[in-house]
């Protein structure tokens, strides 16, 4: 596994080198785990796919239309993934998290698209950026935060 978490933030948060997501501004950002999981301020909501391979494509959609159907979707080797996050801020920063030294990702394509490819079917969920989420494994999230603290 070489790309820990991808996400945005607020326009006001900077990361420094060797800095986790971790550990600042949850309430700011919105992470995709490699697991699968999406994190935002101390919640975690589970679902979507996991990304752990090497050469998986990722694709974030931000859809800045108007800000009562801002959102952000995500897509796994093409696929929509049923999770998505709504009431995106305006001026938000896109980041990613590498774990290891020789981790690296390309990014493939970056555009401004007349018409979103996030359709949101049955089944599929938006969460509140900003809100308070249903909070789930919060046991394994302290987990994770411990072991990437002993990473760092």
């Amino acid at each position: 596994m070489k790309l820990q978490d991808v996400g945005i933030c607020e326009n006001s948060i900077h990361f420094d080198v060797n800095e986790s997501p971790w550990l600042k501004d949850m309430d700011k950002k919105v992470q995709y785990h490699f697991n699968g999981s999406l994190s935002h301020k101390d919640d975690q909501i589970k679902g979507n796919a996991k990304f752990e391979q090497n050469n998986c494509h990722i694709a974030l959609e931000l859809n800045l239309s108007n800000q009562q159907q801002n959102s952000l979707t995500f897509f796994v080797q093409g696929k929509e993934q049923p999770n998505y996050i709504t009431n995106i801020p305006n001026s938000v920063r896109f980041w990613v998290c590498l774990v290891y030294n020789d981790s690296q990702f390309t990014i493939s394509k970056f555009e401004r698209i007349q018409y979103p490819k996030a359709k949101h079917p049955n089944g599929s969920r938006g969460w509140e950026f900003g809100s308070e989420w249903k909070l789930i494994e919060k046991d394994s999230r302290q987990k994770i935060e411990a072991a990437l603290m002993n990473m760092f």
